[in-house]
């Protein structure tokens, strides 16, 4: 009955797939002539979100600093409270790292926040690089999760799912093959079981899902075309407002060049 279930399943979705091949979509972003640096590896997450932007993702401000540059500062480079990360390839998971810290409200605070995250950098990989802090703005929304894979086998496609506790708890995730426009994304959308929560849900306003397909069409087709040499994208969490979506953190990493 399992197979039989998956088997409807996929036929369904090739059908699905199939359609909107036929649909004529309009390209929401040119593709862009992206650098990267040569060889496979992780990007840090200030790297990353340039990336993003460069497609029309929407990001958090941020600043990245060196921590000199952070003891020398008088005044904080944006308005509290605010976040303080290492920015590090090396350390793509920050938060098992103890390399984050949040709602910072002064400056005194700020400065023992830089000081503390590369410790624990340092810390939890010795021979980490320490590209410097990131002074980051603090946001908020419902958190979802954009993911994108090259496999080797179907090629590049995109995860959606809800973000925070919800990851875990409902393993609510759809897919997509990659590129899609904004109408495959806002079908994406309606099918994980917590569209509500999105949509407005006892009372809740309901939030800006065009902008949330938006992005998502854009992710799509950032490793769409680079393909050659993204393997994977991973922005979590990605916060849904009432207007507009925001990346508050994001990581890439590049498969080695073929050329």
């Amino acid at each position: 009955m399992h197979a039989l279930a998956a088997l409807s399943e996929f036929a369904r979705r090739r059908k699905e797939y199939q359609r909107r091949g036929i649909r004529q979509s309009k390209r929401i972003v040119a593709r862009q002539a992206l650098e990267f640096p040569a060889g496979a590896g992780t990007l840090g997450e200030h790297r990353s979100k340039q990336l993003l932007k460069r497609y029309g993702i929407p990001v958090v401000k941020e600043v990245l600093l060196k921590p000199s540059e952070v003891e020398a500062l008088n005044s904080s480079p944006l308005a509290f409270p605010v976040a303080v990360k290492v920015e590090s390839a090396d350390v793509p998971h920050k938060t098992e790292a103890g390399a984050i810290r949040l709602n910072i409200q002064n400056l005194v605070d700020l400065k023992q926040a830089a000081r503390d995250v590369v410790s624990s950098a340092k810390s939890h990989k010795h021979d980490a690089r320490i590209e410097g802090v990131l002074v980051q703005e603090m946001t908020s929304g419902v958190e979802v999760i954009v993911g994108a894979v090259n496999d080797p086998t179907f090629g590049p496609t995109v995860a959606f799912g809800l973000g925070g506790v919800f990851t875990e708890l409902l393993h609510d995730v759809t897919h997509r093959f990659a590129p899609f426009d904004a109408a495959a994304a806002r079908e994406m959308i309606a099918e994980i079981k917590g569209a509500a929560l999105l949509n407005g849900y006892r009372g809740r306003p309901a939030l800006d899902v065009a902008a949330l397909a938006d992005a998502l069409a854009r992710v799509s087709l950032l490793i769409g075309d680079h393909a050659d040499r993204i393997a994977e994208i991973d922005v979590n969490p990605l916060f849904v407002r009432e207007k507009g979506v925001i990346a508050a953190d994001a990581l890439i990493v590049l498969k080695g060049s073929t050329s």
